[in-house]
């Protein structure tokens, strides 16, 4: 979802890099038909919605079964669903808990987060006094320390990434070739298939 201002900004980015990659890996061995719904966990603003909600700029992801509910239980019911309410984010929290979609732990399984709501830099380079980083410590139900080894190694979202910023991560990560040395041997893989070619 995004805004008809960002179409030709931002979209056709998206389009062109993360978006044709989309796929079903992280729902794999969830159970389809609980209603659950995924993301960076932010704490309710004000207590609502209750269970909190997935911050928007790291994005969400739902279940089968909770996408069926929002679309027809509560974008029907304005009392559920207020459309033209506060935050995209917080109301499509309200609007999930209403229809009793609770929200799932996203974190890998040494608890490193894999939706961050903030730019990887702000996690990778921390600074105390910065905004994004106190604001993120300050709501996120799951707190994050800094450096490397905090993000999960299968990360799926980061927030504020610059459309030129897409070209150039969708470049290293799909294009590059990576060459693994081992004492006098090199490898050359390629990223389509992971098939090394050893010299």
């Amino acid at each position: 979802m995004t805004g008809s201002q960002y179409h030709s900004s931002r979209a056709q980015f998206v389009k062109q890099t993360w978006a044709k990659r989309c796929d079903k890996y992280f729902l794999n061995s969830m159970d389809a038909n609980s209603p659950l719904y995924f993301g960076c966990h932010i704490r309710g603003l004000n207590g609502s919605p209750k269970q909190g909600y997935m911050s928007g700029g790291a994005g969400y992801v739902l279940s089968r079964t909770a996408l069926r509910k929002f679309v027809t239980e509560a974008m029907k019911d304005p009392n559920k669903c207020h459309v033209n309410g506060y935050s995209e984010d917080v109301e499509v929290g309200v609007c999930l808990e209403n229809v009793n979609v609770s929200t799932g732990d996203t974190r890998d399984e040494h608890k490193r987060h894999r939706f961050l709501p903030i730019s990887l830099e702000k996690v990778l380079v921390w600074k105390e006094n910065d905004a994004q980083a106190q604001w993120f410590q300050g709501y996120a139900v799951h707190q994050i320390k800094k450096g490397v080894k905090e993000v999960s190694d299968r990360l799926i979202t980061v927030h504020y990434v610059t459309p030129e910023m897409m070209l150039v991560l969708d470049f290293l990560l799909y294009d590059v070739r990576r060459f693994v040395w081992h004492s006098h041997t090199v490898k050359v893989c390629a990223h389509e298939n992971n098939k090394c070619l050893t010299a």
